[in-house]
């Protein structure tokens, strides 16, 4: 069928692809999927991210295989640090490579990703906060942006 094409790595297979009516539908009821495991098929040397550097000329390049290497790394730390399935996961940090592993990392501890964006103020960044009711924060320090040094808080 379609899903085996796909390649889908369901960790439980569904009791059925549909189940109910065309107005009550339920689709793969039972089947249980972390969609992280899913991004890393294939040659671990392929690569993954292509990204451009501040400041520098080039392109720095990732492949699958370090990319599957650092979300595990996050997902590794979240889990030491307490965090269980479910858990709210802040993420407040620019778009990079990083971000893309933490973002990785997270969905693989089983927990929920609360992303907000970089360009909040720590005052909006407390108030995202207290409305998912997060449990913890992924950030980065200083970075540099436009030839500026960059504190988020």
């Amino acid at each position: 069928g379609v899903v085996s094409h796909l390649g889908i790595p369901f960790e439980r297979q569904a009791a059925a692809v549909l189940e109910g009516d065309a107005e009550n539908p339920r689709w793969f009821s039972g089947a249980r999927l972390n969609i992280a495991q899913a991004c890393f098929p294939g040659d671990k040397a392929r690569v993954a991210l292509v990204s451009g550097r501040e400041g520098g000329a080039g392109l720095k390049r990732m492949t699958l295989g370090q990319l599957d290497a650092l979300s595990n790394r996050v997902a590794n730390g979240l889990k030491a640090h307490g965090f269980g399935p479910g858990a709210r996961i802040a993420l407040y940090m620019p778009m990079t490579a990083d971000c893309v592993a933490a973002y990785l990392g997270i969905v693989k501890a089983r927990c929920a990703v609360v992303s907000v964006a970089d360009s909040f103020s720590a005052q909006e960044l407390e108030k995202r906060l207290a409305l998912a009711k997060a449990d913890g924060v992924v950030t980065v320090g200083p970075f540099e942006r436009a030839g500026r040094s960059v504190g988020l808080i």
